[in-house]
């Protein structure tokens, strides 16, 4: 007989509402079993995932290093199993799974359901992980009928890389909307300028550039200050093609939460910062981008500093 408890003892008990790891205690303290099979119920239904430190795109292979960004789903028919802390670090010493996930309903497909809203709730920002690649498998036509069995990915998933949403020209729009108006907020606060004057401008605004890096792509920006408040047109530049272009308002509704208007569409995205990078979360894509506006074209010999260009222009110093 396997005593341990198995991972998805979460799905049993909300099904059960039994507590296995209670009695499983009060066993091992010698008491003896209180409940029969005929006392056990069964009442809706309940479904796991589990969030995993780990690169669906590279054969799923585990990853480490710090957790930028960490909060729990919550809501009803949530429950969520997990040990994180924000701020902390997925070690190489354990197993790659970070938390579990779990969506219970009177019936399957509310189940599914909170579970995939959960999953679109949660915050987890740092390293890469296998989230997106659990709601693309929850919101499959073939999972939510039911008709799958242990074949699913292989038959409906086979390159995980492709199956995973691409960010398109809104989510980089996005994007650099969050960063200026991170860097612009950052501003106010060092020269203790009152919020309410951000993004206060009293002439027109000229455009201001910004280049992303995604992998080992790179888009070119130019942001303008629309009318008022915290509303944004934004121009991705093409090296063919028209430009494309999305009007962004923004609005912080929490730390590591907005609401954007893009264009005639109103999301919520999640997002964090570290350094010149936004991580976000956007129109079912979570990306890393690097902000390398400011970066030097070129770096020549032992140069020392930063690797950002502030100045208008650049150069090297060759004699004094």
């Amino acid at each position: 007989m396997n005593t341990r408890l198995q991972v998805e003892h979460p799905v049993t008990e909300l099904v059960t509402g039994v507590d296995l790891v209670e009695w499983q205690l009060r066993v091992a303290a010698g008491e003896r079993l209180s409940l029969t099979q005929d006392d056990i119920t069964l009442r809706g239904h309940a479904i796991e995932v589990r969030l995993c430190a780990e690169d669906p795109a590279n054969d799923f292979l585990p990853q480490t290093g710090p957790i930028v960004a960490w909060r729990a789903p919550a809501g009803e028919g949530v429950r969520v199993d997990h040990g994180l802390q924000p701020h902390g670090e997925v070690s190489p010493y354990y197993d790659s799974m970070q938390a579990k996930i779990i969506g219970f309903g009177p019936d399957r497909e509310t189940a599914r359901r909170r579970l995939l809203q959960a999953l679109d709730d949660c915050i987890f920002f740092g390293l890469p992980s296998n989230r997106d690649f659990l709601r693309v498998t929850l919101a499959h036509e073939d999972f939510a009928s039911g008709h799958f069995d242990t074949g699913f990915i292989a038959k409906n998933l086979p390159e995980p890389a492709q199956a995973l949403p691409s960010p398109d020209s809104r989510h980089f729009a996005v994007a650099a909307a969050l960063l200026y108006h991170a860097n612009c907020a950052a501003l106010n606060t060092q020269t203790q300028v009152s919020d309410e004057l951000l993004n206060w401008h009293n002439s027109n605004p000229t455009a201001t550039p910004i280049t992303l890096r995604y992998g080992r792509a790179e888009d070119k920006l130019r942001l303008r200050l629309a009318a008022h408040g915290d509303a944004y047109h934004v121009t991705i530049e093409a090296d063919e093609g028209e430009a494309r272009e999305h009007q962004i308002a923004l609005q912080i509704t929490g730390e590591h939460r907005a609401r954007v208007q893009c264009d005639s569409a109103s999301i919520d995205v999640r997002f964090a910062r570290q350094g010149n990078q936004l991580m976000l979360d956007a129109f079912g894509a979570t990306v890393a981008y690097d902000d390398v506006t400011l970066a030097a074209t070129e770096t020549r010999g032992n140069l020392k500093g930063s690797g950002e260009i502030k100045a208008n222009s650049d150069g090297q110093i060759m004699d004094v």
